[in-house]
């Protein structure tokens, strides 16, 4: 009887473990789940201004491309933002293209995305727009 006593408890031991480090194993795949889907968005995001990339334009680009519905662009230039980094320095710069993407990304909310390609070159996308709804939007 003994015998089958230290059998049970040394059965509960093992099974007692195998659970703690089930719960351990579980609880790190979790976050090493979202750490990755940190880095998958990162991955997308101009660090700079918050506004996808130009990896995440290719990207949507790939996605419209031989679609049916309509697709409107706008690319847009910041002129002088050389001069602005010249003369008051690269942090002014870099707060003169957040405040853009800032502006664009609110203006176009729910009706077009805004991507930083590069340097001070930005571009919108907007799927699925009607010629005039996408006029009045980019004009």
């Amino acid at each position: 009887m003994e015998k089958v006593i230290w059998a049970a408890v040394a059965a509960m031991s093992w099974l007692a473990l195998w659970l703690v480090l089930r719960c351990f194993y579980v609880k790190r795949l979790r976050r090493a789940e979202r750490e990755a889907e940190r880095y998958r968005r990162l991955a997308y995001i101009d660090p700079l201004t918050g506004v996808g990339n130009l990896r995440a334009f290719e990207q949507r680009m790939k996605a419209l491309e031989g679609g049916e519905g309509s697709v409107a662009l706008a690319s847009l230039d910041l002129n002088g933002l050389k001069a602005i980094n010249d003369l008051q320095g690269h942090v002014a710069g870099d707060r003169l293209l957040r405040k853009a993407a800032g502006v664009l990304a609110a203006n176009c909310a729910g009706r077009a995305e805004v991507y930083r390609l590069g340097g001070d070159e930005f571009c919108l996308v907007a799927a699925g727009l009607q010629k005039a709804s996408a006029e009045r939007l980019f004009c």
